[in-house]
């Protein structure tokens, strides 16, 4: 005779005592289930009251695995729909429901023993000798309160765990971002920068208490210290307590009956502070310094957090910057591109000397090796400086440049019907026979 899973009456804890008008064999559980795991079977009266009787609900369809689910594959699907499901993080309508059902999937489903009953009778083969739902067996998560904690940030506890006390001790303060202009020289090789800035800096009167000085604090009668009350709902899996911030001493456990006049009772006080950062070689808009100690006091006379600094480099009237590369333009009349000349140009170092070439067509780039911006940790290795040639056409000629300006374009022309240019002072070669 095949085996049959009775299952119990809604709202009758004793289930069918072995009559039932409707009950299923045993493989329907590995069909029918997971098509319609919330249908309802057909209403009956017993003793002339009005009763129903519900279908099994597919633990593993609840978990979204499929039969055949390693405990790795049901620990990673319980996880993200206690994330999403949770009551304290999700307050839609059902997500309780959901979480505690996917809970108790999970709870049958891990345990080897309970998994085999489940596949061959359904919810009847746990729903006795189970003991109550709920959260019973999480033993492989390190308990349950653990996985809230690491969930949810401790604030939320299992069935069974007392309140965790929240902290009260010191805890560090916060980082500040500061952003500053510097030039663009500073930024190509570095040097000092004067800053100033306004942060929390601990209270002197109380030490950072917040409590005024001769005044001891009590401790919290509604938490009891914890900073933390618990409150407990009893649902059909059983009882669950959620943790919330104590609403008479605000998480602190503890009760001050007067604060401190100069900071009101904050232990920190704002002041604007100027320092001497230094900026090293090579740094550009965007760049991040750190300065340690220097962001708001720590709360409780916890450490400070850091300040960081983002540059931005002002740009320059002469030079242009990508990267480690600098550009710059030269003027440069018709007369010296033609028959080419050193000319002076400024660098970022200073004044150098630059070969214009003879023939330098306007527009072309001449590059001064190592005298670019200096690389960001590295100030001996340098980019380049790129000059750009503009060559100067005159608009207005005196007569005498004009007839030498006609003169010289005769003889190009002569140059040219001969084969001949200044450029190509050895004429045209002779076509190869």
């Amino acid at each position: 005779m095949d085996a049959v899973g009775f299952v119990p009456l809604s709202g009758f804890s004793g289930g069918l005592k072995g009559r039932s008008t409707c009950c299923e064999r045993s493989d329907f559980y590995g069909k029918a289930v997971g098509q319609a795991p919330r249908a309802q079977l057909p209403k009956f009266r017993r003793d002339g009251v009005r009763r129903e009787v519900r279908m099994d609900v597919d633990y593993y369809n609840v978990l979204g695995v499929g039969r055949s689910a390693s405990e790795k594959e049901l620990k990673t699907a319980y996880r993200k729909m206690a994330r999403q499901y949770h009551p304290d993080v999700n307050q839609s309508d059902g997500a309780k429901e959901k979480f505690q059902e996917c809970t108790r999937a999970y709870e049958v489903l891990s345990d080897p023993q309970k998994r085999k009953m489940y596949d061959q009778f359904g919810e009847a083969g746990v729903s006795g000798g189970a003991g109550q739902p709920g959260f019973s067996d999480f033993s492989d998560f390190g308990g349950i309160g653990d996985i809230f904690e690491t969930f949810f940030g401790g604030n939320a506890a299992a069935a069974g765990g007392g309140p965790r006390r929240r902290r009260s001790g010191p805890s560090a303060g916060e980082d500040l971002r500061l952003a500053v202009d510097i030039d663009f020289k500073k930024a190509a090789f570095g040097g000092e920068q004067r800053i100033t800035f306004t942060h929390l800096e601990g209270c002197n009167t109380c030490s950072g208490t917040g409590v005024k000085p001769g005044v001891k604090p009590r401790t919290c009668n509604t938490c009891s210290g914890n900073g933390v009350v618990v409150t407990v709902a009893r649902t059909p899996l059983g009882s669950f307590q959620q943790q919330s911030t104590c609403p008479e001493c605000r998480g602190t456990g503890e009760i001050v009956e007067e604060y401190c006049g100069n900071c009101g009772g904050r232990g920190r006080v704002q002041e604007s502070k100027q320092v001497v950062i230094t900026v090293p070689a090579g740094v550009d808009t965007g760049s991040r310094l750190r300065v340690r100690g220097e962001g708001d006091a720590g709360l409780r006379s916890g450490p400070p957090g850091d300040l960081y600094v983002v540059l931005n480099v002002k740009q320059d009237s002469v030079f242009k910057r990508e990267g480690q590369t600098v550009y710059t333009s030269l003027p440069v009349s018709y007369t010296d591109a033609i028959l080419g000349k050193k000319l002076p140009v400024m660098t970022i170092d200073g004044e150098v000397l630059l070969a214009v070439p003879a023939g330098t067509q306007p527009g072309r780039q001449l590059r001064i090796s190592s005298k670019g911006i200096p690389k960001l940790g590295q100030p001996t290795s340098r980019g380049d400086h790129i000059v750009t040639i503009e060559v100067k056409i005159p608009t207005n000629i005196t007569a005498k440049e004009k007839e030498l300006v006609l003169k010289l374009a005769e003889l190009h022309e002569d140059s040219q019907d001969k084969g001949k240019g200044f450029f190509n002072p050895f004429g045209k070669k002779k076509a190869a026979k």
